[in-house]
């Protein structure tokens, strides 16, 4: 799609002032949002009343019909001690029967805080986890020193455990204990990503580009006078009240164009700066919204944004 000079142009004279002229620069700002391929009891607000044991947890994550990208995990969770609290991830695979197996496939750390919230781990890099394929999200807990993960209100979900000393999982295939209401994210898909090509010099074009969109499927770009504000709503917005977690809006929705990305999940929106020294100096603001059912409860997932400089 081509945004035409006049677009252009009345995007650039919204702004409140001519700034000094510089060169030409195009950079990203803020963060985008991954998507959740996997949770239990995701709205949790508050933990049990169980303090944690020293025990490795396997907190089992069901397979789905395709392919999973996972970055991560959290667990709503908190320290109960005067700091912060650092102990070690894990993520299992499943034996034939569908216990955990007996070494992990992917190791990380996660540290939390002396409040009740989400806190998360990421794997690097993510972890390929192939349709029909169950595993498992576990950590090594500390005695003592934190609440377990588990809701004190919610459905009751599927764990194993053995000791730190031992490493035969208790619990019976291919469920273990239902029990308790733990409360988890995986989280999986990097989340649309957003980058450049060219920076927005006079008579020039340049594309801001999307990957990581999802194959033929459909985004919105947003090209924005401010990264502040949009109309009386202050931003970074974020879109968890909408349930859209950790999703923010980082652009003013001066103007939305709704574009469709290639089978590599790949697009890239032209920009064409007219040849008028007027522009020159003047800022505007990119970000990208993809279609992505199932990621959140909003089914939206946001890139990081761009700011360009014309010169």
């Amino acid at each position: 799609m081509r945004l035409s000079y006049l677009a252009i142009g009345a995007a650039a004279l919204a702004l409140a002032a001519l700034a000094p002229a510089q060169a030409a620069t195009y950079t990203t700002f803020g963060s985008g949002c991954a998507g959740y391929c996997g949770t239990a009891n995701p709205g949790t607000t508050a933990n049990g009343t169980l303090t944690q044991n020293a025990n490795i947890f396997a907190l089992a994550v069901q397979p789905t019909n395709t392919i999973r990208v996972v970055t991560g995990f959290e667990l709503f969770t908190q320290s109960l001690g005067t700091a912060p609290l650092t102990f070690n991830t894990q993520i299992y695979a499943a034996d034939t029967t569908g216990k955990p197996t007996g070494s992990p496939i992917a190791n990380g750390t996660m540290t939390v805080g002396m409040t009740q919230n989400w806190y998360s781990t990421t794997f690097t890099p993510p972890l390929l986890v192939m349709a029909g394929t169950k595993i498992f999200i576990s950590y090594t807990s500390v005695r003592s020193g934190m609440k377990f993960p588990i809701a004190n209100v919610g459905t009751k979900v599927s764990h194993f455990w053995h000791s730190p000393t031992t490493t035969a999982w208790n619990g019976a295939a291919p469920n273990g204990f239902i029990t308790q209401a733990w409360a988890w994210k995986l989280a999986c898909h990097p989340g649309p990503i957003l980058s450049n090509t060219g920076v927005p010099t006079l008579n020039t074009s340049m594309t801001v580009d999307l990957s990581s969109g999802g194959a033929n499927n459909n985004a919105i770009f947003a090209l924005g006078i401010s990264n502040t504000t949009w109309g009386t709503i202050a931003l970074p917005l974020d879109l968890t009240p909408i349930n859209a977690l950790c999703c923010k809006l980082l652009v003013s929705l001066d103007f939305q164009f709704l574009v469709t990305s290639d089978a590599s999940g790949k697009y890239s929106f032209k920009l064409s700066v007219p040849n008028n020294n007027a522009l020159k100096g003047l800022k505007f603001y990119n970000q990208y919204a993809i279609n992505a059912p199932g990621a959140n409860g909003f089914g939206v997932l946001m890139s990081r944004g761009g700011v360009g400089t014309i010169n």
